[in-house]
C-alpha cells in the first residue's frame, strides 16, 4: 500500500512539473504552413514541430550563420580595420549576389562587417571577413566544415561562405536549427541578430535587418532572425521566438515570397 501511494506521488509530481513547466503545441500536421521543409527546435535542443526536415536542401544565406560562428570563435579584435576589396565586390556584382553596400577601398571594422553579414545579407562582408580570418574562402569554408563535423552534422556540407547556390552545397532544415541554436547562444551572434538596424563605424552606411524589415507586423516574442533566398532554395526563415521562459529555434525553408513570415506566425500560434 505504501509503494503504491509513493508511485502516485511521484507520477503526480511527474505530471505536475510537465504541466507548468512545458509549453503546449499542436501537432505539426494540423499548422497550415507552405513552405516545403520547416522544423522547430526548443532551447533543450529537442525538435517539437517538423515537416520533411531531414530532406537534403540548398542553404541560401542561413548559410551566414555558421560564418558567423566561424568569425566569433576564431577572432578576438573586432575593431581591427580591414579594407574592402574591389575584385570581390565586382565578382559578387557578377554573380548578382546580394550586398551590404560596403565600397572598395572603404575600411571597415570587423563587427561591421559582422553587421553586414547577418543584417543585409551581405555576400562582401561573408567572403572578406572569410579571407580576413583564412586568407582565403577556399580555407575559410574548410573551417565551416570541420565545425560541421564537430556539431555532428551529418546531413550538412558548405561550398562557400554566402549561401550562393553551388553543386555539392546543402543542409537540412533540421540541421539549420541546431546551427542557429548554436549561433544564438554566442553573445556577439544574438546581439546582432536581435538589432533592426546598425550604423557602420564610418558613419557611411546604415544596414537594415531583413528579418525585422519583411515582418508585415511586429510579432510578440520574436527576438530575431536570418533570411536567405536563392533560386534553388527558394524563401528562407531562421527565427528565435520566445514564448514565456522557453525559447524556440524556427526554420522554413523552400517558400515563397513572405511564406516563410507566414508559416511563423502560423507556427507561433500554434504554441499555446
Amino acid at each position: 500500500m505504501k509503494r503504491i501511494l509513493f508511485l502516485l506521488i511521484i507520477v503526480s509530481a511527474i505530471v505536475y512539473y510537465f504541466s507548468t513547466n512545458s509549453v503546449a503545441y499542436k501537432p505539426l500536421t494540423t499548422v497550415k504552413l507552405d513552405s516545403e521543409n520547416v522544423v522547430v527546435l526548443n532551447k533543450s535542443g529537442k525538435i517539437i514541430m517538423e515537416k520533411e526536415a531531414q530532406m537534403r536542401v540548398a542553404p541560401a544565406s542561413l548559410t551566414k550563420l555558421m560564418t558567423a560562428i566561424i568569425v566569433v570563435e576564431t577572432i578576438h579584435q573586432f575593431q581591427t580595420k580591414i579594407t574592402i576589396e574591389g575584385q570581390v565586390i565586382d565578382h559578387l556584382q557578377r554573380q548578382q549576389a546580394k550586398q551590404a553596400g560596403f565600397q572598395p577601398g572603404e575600411q571597415v571594422t570587423v563587427t561591421d562587417l559582422m553587421y553586414g553579414l547577418l543584417l543585409p545579407s551581405g555576400a562582401e562582408a561573408a567572403i572578406t571577413l572569410a579571407n580576413h580570418v583564412s586568407g582565403s574562402e577556399e580555407e575559410f569554408v574548410q573551417l565551416m566544415n570541420d565545425q560541421v563535423e564537430k556539431m555532428n552534422l551529418t546531413n550538412t556540407h558548405f561550398k562557400n561562405s554566402t549561401g550562393l547556390d553551388a553543386e555539392g552545397q546543402y543542409t537540412t532544415a533540421s540541421d539549420l536549427a541546431i546551427i542557429l541554436n548554436y549561433a544564438w547562444k554566442n553573445n556577439t551572434i544574438r546581439t546582432i541578430m536581435s538589432t533592426p538596424q546598425y550604423t557602420t563605424s564610418t558613419q557611411l552606411l546604415t544596414m537594415y535587418s531583413t528579418a525585422f524589415q519583411q515582418l508585415q507586423t511586429p510579432v510578440k516574442g520574436y527576438l530575431g532572425g536570418k533570411t536567405g533566398t536563392t533560386k534553388a532554395a527558394g524563401y528562407c526563415l531562421a527565427s528565435v521566438y520566445k514564448k514565456g521562459d522557453e525559447l524556440f529555434y524556427i526554420i522554413t525553408m523552400n517558400g515563397l515570397e513572405f511564406q516563410p513570415y507566414q508559416d511563423l506566425i502560423s507556427i507561433k500560434s500554434s504554441i499555446k
